[in-house]
């Protein structure tokens, strides 16, 4: 350090600021981002401890679909060949843990993760300090944190890191062949780049691990690709337009190509590395049109473009019923708006779950907009944003995207704005940590009220595992769909109905059976449908035959037909194969609370195409019962029932009045739950098989697990 002399001759040292390498600020970035979105998702930690939140030595799940990788895990259902589940067993293998723990802990495992490519590209723009709040963002906006807590081990865990380590690495790789500003008659130039190449291929490369690991995942990618196409025809130089061309054909081949898009994608790097001037020939041109045509071909694009157009109708819910097979046939009902993440939106919502609040979000969209005026390759992150606005039509599960295009606006904006006002490291880091602590604090909010919320009550779970001691290895359980992929997971057996198995063809014989008052229907029906699938397929192992459409042989009957077959097995007993596997029924006061969806569904007409439901409502408030009247007193005002039926652990007790208002009341006292119904609601199986005797279902079920009066399940006889 330099010295200078004062007045009475003693030394002084002179003032310097001191500054921390662009290396040392990337570690930092990475670090903070990695530890607060870890640490954000151990809020909860200390409330899942308790005791009804394990089963054994392992923790319920915090959402369905977890148990279908956990019981793809042990090669149970149909996701047993996913990457997902392979990762599962893997690291089952790997440390001995018990799958469920594994599961458990996933979301705190993996999503830091995604500090890593937001850092790297922050780093690679020079706007390092960026990646702290980029990467917080994209890991913590509300709605990517609700679905990555404990507990929630499903595949989001992957499909926003992929995505973002592609973008990432895409723009990284477009940063050095196009200029850096949107001036067409710019003095700058892009910078020559000898990882240019590995650039392109870690790209590609992330994108088919995103295809590999979720394949639904390939539209964002596509999206992006997209974008990055139409913004290279803008910013690419003349003289390289081939080979900005080229390393895009060779991410889309690496991406969508298999191996041999990864074959060709090796050939195209290689050219790019060590025989660039091949590109600048005049035959290039035309070769390259060439290879763009058999590369789009060998990635499917035509296909792609069909399937994804498909999917993005169903998510908007644009068809009001699934018209299975043909208009003149069964007229079934449609699923996506009963389904919590594919419900929609409201668009006063999109902003607090992509940013927190509206004003988080005003300012992220701003500073995303000065960052891509500044840094124009930043509009890669543009397919993010839109999705996660898309949200409004399909469904809230897309708002968690929305957080990576304003993760990008809080940093680079930031970033950008400093540097223009010629701001040094330190102010630069200091107003970045200081936005960190406005945008991550809806999350810190949120979290605090939070409280464990597992999917399934570990009695249900208990069931399940009792089930699969109980019953044959070939045997199928017909539980609500929510709770197949649980069934699976812990009773190892075929479920009717799950995650992927649940649009008309699948809920009007799961509800009808849930929903009839006659138990000869609801035995029958199951039977029925299994000799069905068994008949319409070439494989006659139920393994094969569990997963063919339910409903074939309705559908060749016709819809008029067919309704008043499924009425008449109320009343006609069948013969039915003796070697059918066994069918087994299981209903849960879990049920109850989604009885509305489920009389729904099992009312449905499948002529006409519309639902005559039953009624069924969870009463809150203060409950008397009038017993000298017959009258239910809820907040002091009367509502005249028919029945009462009081739940307790020695059974239920039931009371009549003869009031004729069709209205019953169903009160556990074990829950201090009280439920309000119509009659179809009240006699329907799901409510009878688990409140009345066992024996009163006796000629068509026998009672094979009893956890009354919480679970129960019955075996067809």
């Amino acid at each position: 350090m330099g010295k200078t002399q004062t007045e009475d001759g003693r030394s002084a040292g002179v003032a310097r600021t001191w500054t921390m390498p662009e290396n040392g600020e990337l570690i930092f970035a990475f670090a903070l981002a990695f530890f607060l979105n870890a640490s954000i998702r151990l809020i909860e930690y200390g409330a899942w401890q308790a005791e009804p939140f394990f089963v054994g030595n392992e923790p319920l799940m915090a959402t369905h679909d977890a148990y279908a990788w956990l019981a793809g895990a042990k090669g149970v259902g149909y996701y047993a060949v996913s990457r997902f589940s392979a990762v599962i067993k893997w690291l089952h293998e790997l440390t001995g843990l018990p799958l469920g723990t594994i599961g458990f802990w996933l979301p705190v495992i993996s999503v830091p993760w995604l500090a890593l490519p937001a850092c790297l590209l922050a780093r690679a723009l020079h706007l390092t300090e960026a990646g702290a709040i980029f990467a917080l963002t994209a890991g913590s906006s509300l709605g990517y944190l609700v679905r990555t807590r404990l507990g929630f081990c499903d595949t989001d865990l992957v499909t926003l890191f992929f995505p973002l380590a592609f973008t990432c690495a895409l723009v990284a790789w477009l940063t050095t062949q196009t200029r850096p500003t949107w001036r067409a008659r710019s003095v700058e130039h892009a910078q020559e780049n000898r990882l240019a190449p590995a650039l392109a291929l870690l790209a590609g490369g992330m994108g088919a691990l995103n295809v590999s690991f979720y394949p639904q995942g390939g539209s964002l990618i596509l999206a992006v690709l997209g974008v990055a196409v139409a913004l290279s025809l803008i910013l690419a130089p003349a003289s390289r337009r081939g080979q900005v061309w080229c390393g895009l054909l060779l991410v889309y081949a690496l991406t969508f190509g298999g191996w041999p898009g990864a074959v060709a994608a090796l050939g195209l790097s290689a050219l790019l590395a060590f025989r660039p001037a091949l590109l600048q020939r005049r035959e290039a041109p035309g070769l390259l049109a060439l290879a763009t045509v058999l590369v789009l071909y060998l990635g499917g694009l035509h296909v792609m473009v069909m399937d994804y157009a498909r999917m993005v109708m169903n998510y908007a819910k644009i068809h009001p019923a699934d018209i299975a097979y043909n208009a003149s046939s069964l007229q079934l009902p449609a699923i996506a708006q009963s389904v919590r993440e594919a419900q929609n939106l409201p668009w006063e919502q999109v902003a607090e779950r992509i940013a927190g609040s509206t004003a988080l979000f005003l300012i992220g969209l701003a500073g995303y907009g000065f960052a891509v005026v500044r840094r124009p390759q930043l509009l890669l992150f543009l397919p993010f944003l839109a999705l996660g606005l898309a949200s409004v039509k399909l469904g809230n599960r897309f708002s968690m995207f929305g957080g990576v295009a304003l993760g990008a606006g809080f940093g680079f904006g930031l970033a950008e704005l400093m540097r223009l006002l010629g701001q040094g490291q330190g102010r630069r880091w200091i107003a970045q940590l200081l936005l960190a602590c406005f945008a991550f604090w809806p999350a810190g909010v949120m979290m605090r009220d939070m409280g464990p919320v597992p999917v399934l009550p570990k009695v249900y779970a208990q069931t399940f595992l009792d089930l699969r001691q109980k019953t044959e290895p070939d045997a199928r359980l017909w539980q609500w769909w929510d709770y197949g992929y649980a069934g699976q997971y812990y009773a190892e057996r075929a479920t009717f109905g799950d995650g992927g198995n649940h649009d008309g063809a699948w809920l009007y014989p799961l509800a009808r059976v849930h929903s009839t008052d006659s138990p000869r229907l609801a035995s029958q029906m199951m039977r029925f449908v299994t000799m069905s699938q068994r008949s319409h397929s070439a494989d006659k192992a139920p393994a094969a035959f569990y997963g063919v459409g339910p409903v074939e042989a309705f559908q060749s009957m016709g819809a008029k037909n067919a309704t008043a077959f499924v009425a008449g097995l109320a009343r006609t007993e069948m013969d039915f194969p003796a070697d059918l596997p066994a069918q087994y029924l299981v209903v849960s006061w879990e049920n109850l609370r989604l009885g509305g969806w489920i009389g729904y569904y099992g009312n449905w007409d499948l002529v006409a195409g519309t639902s005559s439901p039953g009624k069924i409502q969870q009463v809150q408030g203060e409950v008397r019962i009038d017993s000298g009247s017959g009258a239910m007193i809820v907040n002091g005002k009367n509502v005249p029932v028919d029945s009462l039926d009081v739940v307790e652990e020695a059974g239920t007790k039931h009371f009549a009045w003869p009031t004729g208002s069709g209205m019953h009341v169903l009160i556990n006292q074990l829950s201090r739950q009280v439920f309000l119904m119509d009659e179809g609601m009240y006699r329907s199986m799901m409510v009878q098989m688990l409140i009345a005797p066992p024996e009163k279902f006796a000629e068509d079920f026998t009672l094979v697990v009893d956890r009354f009066p919480w679970v129960r399940a019955y075996k067809v006889r």
